[in-house]
């Protein structure tokens, strides 16, 4: 039997033509398709990542799964159809245009339209939305406000449990709840209830606003499946944005063809130029300042927009172009020449985020130079308020000018710590030739232990605090490394920064012990509660540690992925270390002081870690490795904990603010309770002066009674004769 077609047929026969799949290109294959190498059998570019280079089908390129929208179950047309049928007309029919048109002056709307629907259209423009979405969601957040008022409520608007809370808890949690089949005490059951509360806060109190919620949550955790949301609607919108088109149409455009075929296709299509000579991609300027735009139409043809700086010839264009690629670039040929670009691959992509990174560290060698002291409390430091003592220098090799030179950096710095820290106890500032000599063999009076200074391994050692004794003062001798010095007397101010970034490290390092002793001055009896009295002395390091690591990352970039890189490593080795603590207090007889060095000093040197990651957030937006760090935190379900814990050590002090009460210390004891949660030991206060630690046998059953089954099968040894 024969089935004649009917319309129904032919309508979804031509759906399924010109359906692209799931295979959605951000570069078009049309595109591709002019630097496909010659003569190969199928439709080929030679591909060119950093990591590597491969031959790959056009097909394969520049192509993601479903990166504009996914089949719509009735039917209707999608994103990606949509952007197959212009390509498939308007924008194919002006890219031949351009791919035929004699070389010379064009008409502007041709390249205009090209470029505009290349520029929205591609990869790279997700990334910068990717790089925005963490600053749009602090502001999300700004609009929607915070939860104080809700935690008030809740009373769980301190670092410890309140009366309120705990009435609430009571009529919530009753004998048949399953928190209270643990068989744990109450008071430890409060504190669980209450960690995970203020560990839920950000969210938790706006659950009844599920959709704002969920809209935070996608900027923060999703921020990439965001940026495809805001790029998809921004194409559903308008294929080819007016406004960039204008921008576009006002330059004089040209067809240029070279002799050789030399040229490669970036990631982002076109390489821009700015009034003041700097290449970057569109996004990089503004309709004012662009000045030029370079499209490589194929390997010898080069479409160009305005005019180019003087300086710039199109030899230039392949370096000039992989410096700015996100990820790959193309080409119909591979050499030795091509070879050696890879390594510049991304080297200037993130040149926005460098920009600003250097305009702050301009802005910053301002403020120090300028010596001007910020207002402060009266009660927020007495010393900030009197003249520091004289601070010594010596060296054994700078010369006189750069003495002269260096010396006043130097009291320009400590002056600028002093906002912020005392600095009464630094008696001299050393710049040796020999770092690792002068540590070795520095004259510590009565501090001497007998053991020579090592600079540190972990790391690059550019300071070091030494605790000597002179004259009957006990005081802090700052020994610098000499690229330290060179740094804070480059004339690049992003070296200055980082350099002095690293010197407000140090004094932070014994501003803070300034800080705690005054804050504790009345002793132990200033620490309420018997598990914060037992704890608290060993946790003031992880406060330490975050202000020492504020100071060492405020410039220091590369620092950020190595405090949070450490953080993880010892996150993952705590489980096990936990583990062992409670065996080892079973197999010792319950032995609570055992716990001490086996389970809680572990503890706090990881929450010390944290602490140096958590200062490591200076902006989390360019960061190219934040998304796997929350990840990484999220897994394991602690990246709410990470979030609470931030929040909590900024909160904690603010330098040139009042002094904290000693009893807003406490905090930091409750995060090491929640991790030891972790591991299932829990201390608590059970109104005796120091608490105690509970340590369910539930959490080893199986091991234990492994344990006493080997006990009992062992064979009753044989006296001697």
């Amino acid at each position: 039997m024969a089935f004649k077609s009917t319309h129904r047929h032919d309508a979804l026969s031509e759906r399924l033509r010109r359906m692209a799949g799931k295979n959605q290109h951000y570069i078009p294959q049309a595109v591709l398709q002019s630097f496909a190498i010659p003569d190969s059998r199928t439709a080929q570019v030679h591909v060119f990542r950093r990591e590597k280079h491969f031959r790959s089908s056009i097909a394969n390129v520049a192509a993601e799964d479903y990166f504009y929208s996914v089949p719509s179950s009735d039917g209707t047309e999608t994103l990606d159809d949509i952007m197959t049928r212009h390509e498939n007309g308007p924008f194919n029919r002006d890219l031949k245009s351009l791919l035929g048109a004699t070389p010379g002056a064009i008409h502007p709307d041709a390249p205009a339209e090209v470029l505009a629907h290349l520029i929205v259209r591609g990869d790279h423009l997700r990334g910068v939305f990717r790089a925005s979405a963490p600053i749009l969601a602090e502001f999300v957040d700004d609009l929607l406000g915070s939860s104080e008022q809700i935690a008030r409520m809740m009373g769980a608007s301190g670092p410890a449990p309140s009366d309120l809370f705990r009435e609430r808890l009571a009529k919530a949690v009753d004998e048949r709840h399953p928190l209270s089949q643990l068989g744990l005490p109450r008071p430890v059951i409060e504190a669980i209830a209450y960690m995970m509360l203020r560990e839920n806060a950000e969210t938790g109190f706006e659950e009844a606003a599920e959709a704002l919620t969920a809209a935070i949550d996608d900027f923060r955790e999703r921020a990439g499946a965001i940026a495809k949301d805001a790029q998809v609607k921004a194409l559903s919108g308008a294929m080819i944005p007016e406004g960039r088109i204008e921008i576009l149409r006002q330059l004089d455009w040209r067809i240029v063809d070279i002799d050789q075929s030399t040229f490669v296709l970036p990631d982002f299509i076109s390489l821009a130029f700015d009034k003041a000579g700097r290449s970057g991609t569109i996004f990089s300027f503004d309709a004012e300042s662009l000045i030029a735009v370079l499209m490589p139409l194929t390997p010898s043809r080069m479409l160009i927009g305005g005019e180019c700086p003087a300086s710039i010839a199109l030899a230039d264009f392949n370096v000039l172009a992989a410096s700015h690629c996100l990820n790959f670039f193309v080409s119909a040929y591979t050499d030795n020449e091509l070879q050696d670009l890879r390594t510049r691959i991304g080297t200037e992509a993130l040149d926005p985020i460098h920009q600003g990174l250097a305009e702050a560290a301009s802005e910053f060698r301002a403020e120090i130079e300028a010596g001007e002291n910020s207002d402060v409390p009266q009660d927020a430091g007495e010393w900030r308020h009197r003249q520091g003592p004289d601070i010594q220098f010596s060296t054994d090799y700078l010369d006189s000018e750069a003495v002269v030179a260096l010396t006043p950096i130097l009291g320009q710095l400590t002056g600028y710590a002093r906002q912020r820290f005392n600095t009464d106890a630094l008696i001299r500032i050393v710049a040796p030739a020999d770092y690792a000599h002068r540590l070795a063999t520095i004259d510590r009076g009565e501090l001497d232990d007998g053991e020579p200074i090592r600079p540190a391994t972990d790391g690059w050692s550019a300071a070091y605090n030494v605790p000597v004794e002179e004259n009957g003062r006990q005081g802090i001798v700052m020994v610098l490394h000499p690229d330290a010095v060179a740094m804070l007397l480059a004339p690049d101010d992003t070296l200055f920064a980082a350099a002095a970034s690293i010197l407000i490290s140090q004094f932070a390092r014994f501003g803070t012990d300034h800080v705690i002793g005054t804050v504790f001055a009345k002793g132990v009896d200033a620490i309420t509660g018997g598990v914060n009295r037992f704890i608290l002395p060993h946790a003031l390091r992880i406060w330490k540690s975050y202000m020492v690591a504020d100071g060492h990352c405020r410039f220091a970039s590369d620092m950020r992925d190595h405090y949070r890189n450490i953080f993880l490593g010892a996150l993952d080795a705590l489980p096990a270390r936990l583990v062992d603590a409670r065996r080892g207090y079973w197999m010792s007889e319950n032995d609570v002081d055992g716990l001490l060095p086996a389970a809680i000093l572990p503890t706090i040197e990881l929450l010390e870690s944290a602490a140096c990651a958590a200062a490591s957030f200076k902006s989390e937006a360019g960061d190219a490795n934040i998304a796997p760090f929350w990840q990484a935190l999220d897994a394991i379900g602690l990246a709410k904990w990470f979030a609470l814990f931030r929040a909590d050590l900024k909160a904690l002090w603010e330098p040139g603010t009042s002094y904290p009460e000693p009893a807003a210390f406490n905090v930091l004891v409750t995060h090491v309770q929640r991790i030891l949660l972790t591991g299932a030991i829990f201390p608590w206060d059970d109104g005796s002066p120091f608490g105690r630690i509970e340590v369910p046998f539930w959490s080893d059953l199986a091991w234990l009674t492994e344990q006493a089954t080997m006990a009992a099968e062992e064979p009753e040894s044989t006296p001697a004769p």
